[in-house]
């Protein structure tokens, strides 16, 4: 090729690469919001998400996912079970709980003076074998949720009920366990655990106990990696945190 034939070349690559340019400012001009909004939420992804894993939409594909912790996974729960209503379970003041999960044992000092009908519908569900084999569809920094056989955050056992609110003092600090509130802002069996120091929630959830012991597995679950799942946010684990039982000591 001539050097004149060359340089025409080069001028010809030049403009296209303007005309490029101009277009691409007149998409982003046109798309800014939407365009940033993308760029956002993958920027997002890859940066509290260490594993872009596979979209977890069913309990069968959460199964799929690794096992919290190093745990063993539990029986697969077939049919999820419902009721119409928690029977009376004869709750003393000294009555608690053992949850044993994928990240080992937490043990939970139930409270019957704030929310004496959730606490006794955690435990019918608990004592049911409700809980069994399910995973935790919730992860972030503040808390953990479980208790949807579903793992979609939209499953309940059949029914539900009136939340009891606390006090409107009420501080959901580390360790506080309550019931969730389903889109209606009742209760439905699904509870979560406190992680941080001291949640931001706004006192409208139903507070069932505290953890006495297993702080340790609590910091284990908070250290568990989290990817974008069903419910639109960062927050389904990135490895399964399975409840293979919940012991009610009445």
């Amino acid at each position: 090729m001539s050097r004149s034939k060359a340089n025409k070349e080069a001028a010809r690559k030049q403009r296209q690469k303007q005309a490029q340019r101009k277009q691409l400012l007149a998409t982003l001009r046109r798309f800014g919001i939407a365009t940033i909004i993308v760029v956002i939420v993958l920027g997002l992804a890859s940066i509290f998400s260490s594993k872009a894993g596979p979209l977890g939409e069913t309990y069968d594909e959460i199964r799929t996912f690794p096992v919290a912790c190093g745990g063993d996974l539990p029986p697969e729960i077939t049919t999820p079970q419902t009721f119409t209503e928690a029977t009376d379970q004869g709750l003393t003041e000294n009555a608690t709980a053992t949850v044993v999960t994928s990240c080992g044992t937490i043990e939970i000092a139930l409270d019957l003076t704030t929310s004496p009908t959730a606490a006794n519908t955690f435990a019918f569900l608990a004592n049911e074998g409700y809980y069994n084999g399910t995973a935790a569809h919730q992860l972030l920094p503040q808390f953990v949720k479980f208790g949807d056989p579903t793992a979609t955050g939209l499953g309940n056992p059949g029914f539900t009920f009136q939340a009891e609110k606390p006090p409107a003092n009420f501080e959901y600090t580390r360790g506080v366990v309550a019931l969730g509130l389903n889109e209606t802002q009742r209760n439905d069996g699904q509870f979560f655990i406190v992680l941080a120091d001291k949640s931001t929630r706004a006192p409208n959830f139903s507070p069932i106990g505290v953890v006495t012991d297993g702080q340790d597995v609590l910091d284990k679950i908070a250290a568990i990696n989290v990817q974008l799942g069903v419910i639109p946010e960062i927050s389904q684990p990135a490895e399964t945190i399975y409840i293979e039982s919940i012991t009610i000591n009445p």
